[in-house]
Parts: structure tokens; sequence; C-alpha cells
């Protein structure tokens, strides 16, 4: 009998023991998380602003954020982030002053996956981007009072999906896309053409140096050397969003170039 009793407090014991620590971890867990999340925890709770501090009064004078000052520091980023790519940016070169443009070249196609579909970032540590405060190159174009060609537009919003970009793959669109009449819109839209390419990598995971295909990862790939085959009719301008090896674009008709 008495060893019964034992054996069934042991078998107690353990299962107290065993509750105990799960109920441990779960607290655990959830102080890590409420801590990692300590804002959105606080919005859910109605805490707006008690004790949530950036350290400085640039946007309040206690330094604590409240929805005012948070949509400054929100702002300030922006604008800082705008800066940090205007001069992080170099003009490579510009031909015959191609850049920049007059007040009369307002009717403009743009090229690429990279000017619709930019990358905005890469799988590496760090907070999302918010999509609120997301612009594409063709945003930015518009807002500054461009006529983008939205023939162009439609034909890459419903063509067949890219292959995926990766650290070893462009991902361009395929240049079946460019169909006759798509190619007659050119005509209305033809004071510039704008290409955007852009290569995909992470943190820990660098871009590969040869692609899927075997070539190098910073040359033009086929899908993007049709893109140049197609407009050769416009001044074209560059964008880079990765370094590429321009030795490889010679005599691709540029009239500018810029590497981001």
């Amino acid at each position: 009998m008495a060893q019964k009793e034992t054996s069934s407090k042991s078998r107690r014991w353990l299962g107290l023991s065993g509750a105990a620590v799960l109920v441990a971890n779960l607290v655990l867990t959830g102080t890590t998380i409420a801590f990692q999340q300590e804002g959105e925890v606080n919005h859910a709770l109605g805490i707006e602003g008690a004790g949530a501090s950036y350290g400085g009064t640039e946007f309040s004078a206690d330094g604590t954020l409240s929805d005012a000052s948070y949509e400054k520091y929100i702002e300030a980023a922006y604008q800082f982030c705008e800066q940090e790519e205007e001069e992080g940016s170099v003009l490579l070169y510009n031909r015959n002053n191609a850049l920049p443009l007059s007040e009369s070249e307002r009717n403009v196609t743009v090229f690429g996956r990279g000017s619709i579909d930019p990358v905005f970032r890469s799988t590496a540590g760090g907070s999302s981007t918010n999509p609120d405060y997301q612009k594409t190159p063709v945003d930015a174009l518009q807002d500054a009072g461009f006529n983008v060609n939205q023939t162009v537009l439609d034909a890459y919003a419903s063509a067949e999906a890219p292959k995926a970009r990766s650290v070893s793959s462009v991902g361009e669109y395929d240049p079946a896309l460019f169909t006759g009449s798509v190619t007659d819109s050119f005509a209305s839209y033809g004071d510039v053409a704008f290409v955007t390419l852009s290569r995909f990598a992470t943190e820990g995971n660098d871009l590969a140096m040869v692609n899927d295909e075997g070539k190098r990862m910073l040359e033009l790939d086929d899908n993007e050397k049709a893109i140049f085959q197609q407009n050769q009719g416009f001044r074209q301008i560059q964008e880079n969003r990765r370094p590429a090896e321009l030795r490889l674009c010679d005599g691709d008709g540029l009239a500018g170039r810029v590497q981001c």
C-alpha cells in the first residue's frame, strides 16, 4: 500500500513539475514577444505614449511618442531615406546633356521589372518596409508630372509572371510581352525610355557569381538585353539597383546611366 501511495505521489509531482515547466516556458516566451512587439501591445491595450520614447525631443517636448509625434518621426525617416538615395546615387555618364530632362520631355515609357516591382528589401534581418511609403519608379515619375505609357504598364500587368528573383536568378519579364500593339505605343511616349535593372541578395546569402544559365549575375541577361533591343529609338536612361558590369553594356545607346 505504502509503495502504491509513493508511486501515486511521484506521478503527481511529475505532472505538476511538467505543468510548471510548460507554464514557465509560456510566460518566458510571451514576455519576450511582448518586449519585441511593445509598440503593438501598447496600442492594442490603449496605452499610447506611456513610457514609449525614442530618446530625443525632435518631435515632442518630452521625447514620448504620441500619434502626432509618431507621424513626424515617420515622415523624418522617410525624408532621410530619400536623402540617402539621392546622395548615394552616382551619375555615371550623361551623353549630350541628356539629364536633367527638359520641361517638354514628359511622355515617357518605362521598362524592366525593377520599374514596376522594385526590390524594396532583402530577406535579411530588420523590419519590413511600410507599404504606405513604398513608391516604385513609375510612381515617382507620375508624381513628378510625367505621362507614363499605360499600354506598356498594362502589358507588364497581364504578362505571365516572371521567374522568382533569387541570388542566382534575375527574374526579368519575358520579352514576348512586347507585342505589336505594345511597340506601336512607343511613338506617343517616345521622349525618354526609363530602364530599371535590379539584383537580389540577402544577409548571409550573397549574390551568386553566375546565374542558373551559367552567365555572370552582374551582366545583362537575355531578357534584359531584349529590353534595349525594343527601344532603340528612345533616349534611354538606365538605373541600376546594384553594381553592374557596365563594360558589358557598352554600345547600348544609353543617353544616361545612374548607379544607385
